[in-house]
């Protein structure tokens, strides 16, 4: 009696399918993480250092799927949920961060999300000012908006929000993992001897930064079904 009313006030019943469907996307994104990890020792060396790498196809495909992200919130037609122009921007940033793109298309390229550039790049100091002005308030408004969305108005029962909250915990998963890569020693403790830990955990980071910006894609594409008539999930 008490497992039933606990469950009906934390999840509505109008909120249970946007909580299975979470809980499905967290199942696959953990599979995908397993399968990065042990993908060392399951594939061809050189072709998952080819599929990895810098420039390569993981991580130009998951730049598209950012930049894809950004555009689509803003298209005309039915208005977001989640605001459009900073999760735009944001997914914009993001995008940028995998991968700088041609200079001639975007100036200065991934620099425009590394605090080098707007300390002491060679720009000028309002360049500088106004680009990380754009750069931040976009961030902070994300923040703010699924703060409140989570904490103020139980927002994390609408199916766009769930679906973002898990892609930056995918994303954050994807940090850690390059985190790790700085300690070697930690590499040691969690790879048995003889595995390639380092190219596990590079695999795993970019792997999981392509999930995330999927997920992220997802996310918008919910919010403008969502957007103007602002119904539940499911």
């Amino acid at each position: 009696m008490n497992t039933h009313v606990y469950s009906s006030s934390l999840v509505p019943s109008h909120a249970r399918a946007m909580v299975s469907a979470v809980l499905t996307a967290t199942t696959v994104a953990l599979t995908i993480a397993v399968l990065l990890v042990l993908a060392p020792g399951a594939i061809d060396t050189g072709h998952l250092i080819a599929f990895i790498e810098e420039d390569g196809p993981l991580e130009v495909a998951t730049v598209v799927v950012w930049m894809i992200a950004a555009v689509y919130l803003l298209l005309p037609g039915r208005r977001p949920r989640l605001t459009a122009l900073p999760f735009a921007v944001f997914c914009f940033a993001m995008g940028m961060r995998e991968n700088g793109l041609p200079p001639d298309l975007v100036p200065h390229g991934r620099r425009l999300v590394q605090l080098g550039f707007y300390l002491h790049g060679p720009e000028s100091l309002t360049y500088r000012i106004v680009a990380g002005l754009v750069v931040l308030a976009a961030a902070v408004h994300v923040m703010i908006f699924l703060a409140r969305e989570f904490f103020q108005r139980r927002g994390w029962v609408e199916a766009d929000t769930g679906m973002f909250i898990l892609a930056m915990v995918v994303l954050v998963m994807a940090q850690i993992a390059e985190s790790v890569l700085d300690h070697p020693a930690w590499m040691l403790t969690l790879f048995p001897e003889g595995w390639s830990g380092q190219l596990s955990l590079e695999s795993l980071e970019e792997g999981l930064e392509a999930v995330g910006a999927f997920y992220v894609l997802v996310a918008a594409h919910l919010s403008r079904q969502l957007g103007r008539e602002r119904r539940r999930f499911g």
